[in-house]
């Protein structure tokens, strides 16, 4: 038995660094603007009318939250690829083979990609179409379950995930949050430091609406508070539903479909069956128990 070259594995690792060099970059943005910010509102407070310090923190606050977005995107990306580098690392193959040269360059990174994809609108044709998979010191009934939990467009270990995201930002900043996960803990440490961010710019941008409304209430047009109210009554709500959106997101990503080992059992079918081309009996050692606590056990 051989492991799979090692071409496509440093490929992978290439792309993995490029990803966190990335990721870092996106973070040493937003931690400098939100200082600039922070102390160019502080300078200009007493200059200007206090409504658009109101509206230029809010602004601040849903832009940190929407980059956010682009940050799990590529964690997301991260753990994709790391649960490739996986497959790789655990894979053994039978060596003898007549086309050991084409077998020697084989690339099947944008073929799993594609049909990971695919499985999100076909989940049970992918469910069905196991068989050529071949799993040493893993029983395939216990497999498939564990798989039928992460697949799909809606998949059933994430059912609860915008809950148990909510759960996560909040334990782990408030208290030392260390719930066992196959994947690394950075975006829990980045989601607490846009969580601050946004809350702090969200604070100055409430305290410096109310400031004014309270103070100068007589003065106001009643139509003109009531705009303003509802405006950060609005931001407010969207920066709830925002949250939420990015708790389910985190959740995925620690322990939900989106883990290393989650996508590293989803390549593992089109992996297996791209090798099964070339004549090569495919075996894959995996953690019995290390998978059924992760996808059947995990409630």
């Amino acid at each position: 038995m051989q492991h799979q070259n090692i071409k496509e594995y440093e490929f992978m690792r290439e792309e993995l660094m490029s990803i966190k060099a990335c990721i870092t970059t996106y973070m040493g943005y937003v931690l400098s603007g939100a200082g600039a910010g922070l102390f160019g509102m502080a300078a200009i407070r007493k200059s200007t009318d206090v409504y658009f310090m109101s509206y230029a923190s809010a602004s601040i606050a849903v832009v940190i939250s929407l980059v956010l977005f682009v940050i799990f995107y590529k964690f997301n990306s991260h753990n994709r690829g790391a649960g490739y580098c996986k497959v790789l690392t655990h894979e053994l193959y039978d060596s003898q083979s007549d086309d050991k040269d084409s077998v020697s360059d084989l690339l099947s990174w944008e073929i799993c990609v594609h049909k990971l994809r695919d499985s999100d609108s076909n989940r049970s044709m992918y469910l069905n179409n196991l068989d050529h998979v071949n799993l040493k010191g893993l029983d395939m009934d216990i497999f498939k379950t564990a798989l039928s939990n992460t697949v799909g467009s809606d998949p059933e270990i994430d059912r609860h995930k915008y809950f148990e995201g909510w759960k996560i930002i909040i334990k782990s900043l408030v208290f030392s949050f260390k719930k066992r996960s196959s994947s690394w803990g950075y975006p829990i440490f980045v989601s607490n430091i846009f969580f601050v961010l946004t809350s702090i710019f969200m604070i100055v941008s409430l305290y410096n609406f109310f400031d004014l409304l309270i103070a100068h209430t007589q003065e106001m047009d009643i139509h003109e508070n009531f705009f303003h109210f509802i405006s950060a009554f609005s931001v407010v709500i969207f920066l709830t539903v925002l949250w939420t959106a990015l708790a389910g997101k985190l959740y995925a990503l620690m322990y939900g479909s989106s883990t290393v080992n989650a996508f590293f059992l989803r390549f593992l079918p089109t992996r297996s069956y791209i090798l099964s081309r070339y004549n090569l009996n495919s075996k894959y050692d995996i953690d019995i128990k290390e998978i059924e606590r992760e996808f059947i056990n995990y409630k």
